[in-house]
């Protein structure tokens, strides 16, 4: 991943990069992370060529596909299923505040959650929904974890909180078996301008890559353990 990610132009020219990928031959069988991290990137850069960013009127459900499809189309080749709740289920459930408005899961196991706000801000709202409500609803994840599993510190929830362009991943785990420990990672970034499109990017795809690949090691763990 590292090597195929240097070797994206460092240029503020967005079609070049889009030209750049779009050259490049990627076997989806043999090399499905590459090919998934040029799609993405790729759908990411004609955001910006087709003018769909930056976001304005856009519908939340909108923003989700458009802008954080990437994160869904990452579990396409995974045994762990990336589910979204219709609109109807999420509706139906905003005061009850206990179904995400995502899943990670396999089978019973469930390893995290996202949950999706249109605008981005830093009130005191976004810190209730993404941290309190997102943290409560990772701890009775990582309980019912623990239970099936022997190895409970190496067991971990992670929660996703998209928020127009900005996203955070909350991390959930108990080392020592008494105290859980919640983690809130740095703010990550969707690009808002053409120009500045490597630069947030990168780290982002690369991010999101590294979770779904160690959710994939827990699952394994919890399947021969």
């Amino acid at each position: 991943m590292k090597k195929f990610l240097d070797m994206i132009p460092r240029t503020t020219d967005i079609k070049a990069i889009f030209a750049y990928l779009n050259n490049l031959v990627i076997d989806p069988y043999e090399e499905y992370e590459l090919c998934w991290l040029k799609t993405s990137l790729q759908q990411a850069a004609d955001l910006f060529i087709t003018r769909y960013l930056p976001i304005t009127d856009h519908s939340e459900r909108d923003i989700i596909r458009s802008v954080w499809g990437f994160v869904d189309t990452a579990y396409d080749s995974s045994e762990l299923t990336f589910g979204r709740h219709t609109a109807e289920v999420i509706m139906g459930r905003q005061r009850a505040g206990e179904i995400p408005d995502m899943k990670i899961f396999c089978g019973r196991y469930e390893f995290g959650v996202g949950e999706v706000r249109k605008n981005e801000s830093d009130t005191t709202k976004e810190i209730n929904d993404g941290s309190i409500k997102l943290g409560k609803m990772i701890k009775s994840m990582l309980l019912n974890l623990t239970k099936d599993s022997p190895k409970q510190h190496q067991m971990k929830i992670v929660g996703m909180f998209f928020s127009g362009v900005k996203m955070n991943f909350l991390e959930l785990y108990n080392l020592f078996g008494h105290v859980c420990i919640l983690k809130k990672t740095k703010e990550l970034y969707f690009p808002e301008r053409s120009k500045e499109f490597i630069k947030p990017m990168i780290p982002l795809v690369e991010q999101v890559w590294i979770h779904k690949m160690e959710m994939e090691s827990r699952l394994d763990s919890m399947m021969v353990s």
